[in-house]
């Protein structure tokens, strides 16, 4: 059923776009904003780019498709008390069952990022399912739930795409704090990357890089200091998708 609705989109731009990596904004610790066709799509495919500014919450979510760091950053959030949300590409999974299950066991919420981190735009639509299929076998297989959220690989998006991920009943998760993390920073820098744009529902991407993992632990503590609270994804997200 699911497949015939891909079929049945018609004509639709499959121009590459890319999400911000970093949001310049006029007003200190202001929520992301999107206008014009990029928020009609957004809305249409039930993007998610953040949460309820209700509350002073936010979700920590890391990527996950190399890293050897992981056991560490667990430990961090397990001292700190904090549930995160991982998005891992299914060949991580396959490579690193156990440590797959420690997050699964210790409580974190698991998002799809594909199976083997490629660019989706430049996929078939076949092939772009079957990265998303066999991701999702393989997170049941080591003892998580079937993933409703979805994060493409470097942001790399199109109408396409994101008509495609809807289809298959995954909500696209892009964010409100990134940073170029997974090259060379100094810890000041990797810690001011997240406490310098924290906002309501705020959405944080990082990597499992050795020196983000040595500077996680300050930057909880600063969060926590200016009375955020870190939930998973599933507990910032409600069913609407934020305009």
């Amino acid at each position: 059923m699911w497949f015939r609705t891909l079929n049945s989109f018609g004509v639709v731009s499959n121009l590459q776009c890319a999400w911000p990596s970093t949001w310049i904004d006029p007003i200190p610790n202001a929520p992301p904003r999107i206008d014009g066709w990029l928020r009609r799509l957004a809305r249409g495919c039930r993007c998610v780019y953040r949460g309820s500014t209700a509350l002073k919450r936010i979700a920590l979510t890391f990527d996950v498709g190399y890293a050897e760091e992981v056991s560490p950053l667990l430990d961090i959030l397990r001292a700190h008390e904090v549930t995160a949300t991982f998005f891992v590409c299914g060949r991580w999974v396959a490579r690193n069952p156990q440590t797959f299950r420690d997050v699964i066991s210790q409580g974190h919420l698991v998002g799809n990022h594909s199976y083997s981190h490629q660019n989706l735009v430049t996929l078939p639509l076949r092939q772009l399912v079957n990265e998303a299929r066999k991701t999702d076998r393989l997170i049941v297989q080591w003892g998580g739930q079937p993933p409703t959220f979805f994060r493409p690989p470097f942001g790399y998006f199109s109408e396409r795409v994101l008509r495609a991920l809807c289809a298959m009943g995954y909500r696209t998760v892009f964010w409100g704090i990134s940073m170029r993390d997974w090259e060379p920073m100094s810890q000041e820098q990797l810690i001011r990357g997240v406490i310098d744009y924290l906002h309501n529902g705020a959405i944080a991407l990082l990597h499992v890089t050795p020196d983000g993992v040595r500077a996680l632990d300050s930057s909880l503590r600063e969060i926590n200091a200016r009375g955020y609270e870190v939930v998973p994804l599933d507990e910032l997200v409600d069913d609407e998708a934020p305009g």
